[in-house]
């Protein structure tokens, strides 16, 4: 009698749906403006990482096609877990780490190109060129603090963060496993 494996089961199908609603369908990050709320997506962080300043006044239809392939890029990453399908080999098991990955490095840079100076100069710092540049960066830097404490992390980001640890978990419990326990755990599932 021959016992045949299941490399993706129905938790992760489910993971994966969830990483997919909270990428395409539920907001993200929401700046806070008063009577004003803007919402932004996980695929709209390409435009916001290329132009931070959208986080004031929203995206509208400023969308690039660097944003299009942004958005393929979610997708390919999104879907990723099911690389198993395909082959069952280490590496195919390791791509469920993907998606948590993905979140990680793109909101990392979002955050790198919304906190450093923003005004760059070759003149010394005890020059007066170097002093102006150092004053208009304390402060763009102290309102954009300000600024900061409006933006908000939306049911998205949280939805996307659960979604996608569960499935760097799943992958990486399945690929370390020994290779007899894979085949008990994926019959389980």
């Amino acid at each position: 009698m021959t016992t045949t494996t299941r490399p993706i089961d129905t938790t992760t199908v489910i993971a994966i749906g969830c990483l997919m609603a909270s990428w395409f369908w539920l907001t993200t990050l929401v700046t806070d403006l008063g009577r004003v709320e803007l919402r932004f997506h996980f695929y709209d962080l390409w435009t916001l990482i290329d132009r931070p300043g959208l986080l004031l006044t929203g995206i509208g239809e400023v969308h690039s096609p660097a944003a299009l392939v942004f958005g393929v890029l979610c997708v390919a990453a999104a879907l990723s877990p099911l690389a198993p399908l395909r082959g069952d080999t280490t590496a195919a098991r390791l791509a469920g780490v993907i998606p948590l990955l993905f979140m990680c490095v793109f909101g990392g840079w979002l955050y790198w190109k919304t906190s450093g100076d923003y005004f760059a100069t070759r003149a010394s710092a005890d020059s007066l060129g170097g002093q102006l540049v150092h004053l208009a960066n304390r402060v763009t830097n102290d309102l954009l603090g300000r600024i900061a404490e409006r933006v908000s992390f939306g049911a998205g980001a949280w939805l996307g963060l659960v979604a996608s640890a569960f499935l760097a978990w799943r992958a990486m419990r399945k690929a370390l496993a020994p290779r007899d326990f894979r085949a008990a755990s994926s019959l389980s599932d």
